[in-house]
């Protein structure tokens, strides 16, 4: 066994059997490659058009997601 193996299993030992049965069904899922469940992109532009924004709007979202996104606060946790 690696050690890799090794310290799986000590972690794996010290979760719940609850725990244990979701790190099971994740680790199925990974080998299986399932998708995870959410809404696929493709329903979500099709709601799009259902979104109503005022006139401006859609400029000020976007200037917030360029502003704010991608920053990392190294104390935000």
């Amino acid at each position: 066994m690696t050690a890799l193996e090794n310290e799986l299993l000590e972690q794996l030992r010290l979760l719940t059997a609850d725990q244990q049965r979701q790190v099971l069904d994740f680790t199925r899922g990974l080998s299986q490659n399932q998708t995870p469940p959410g809404t696929p992109g493709e329903v979500l532009l099709e709601k799009m058009g259902s979104f109503k924004f005022a006139p401006g709007e859609l400029d000020l979202i976007a200037r917030a997601i360029e502003e704010d996104c991608e920053k990392v606060d190294p104390d935000g946790w």
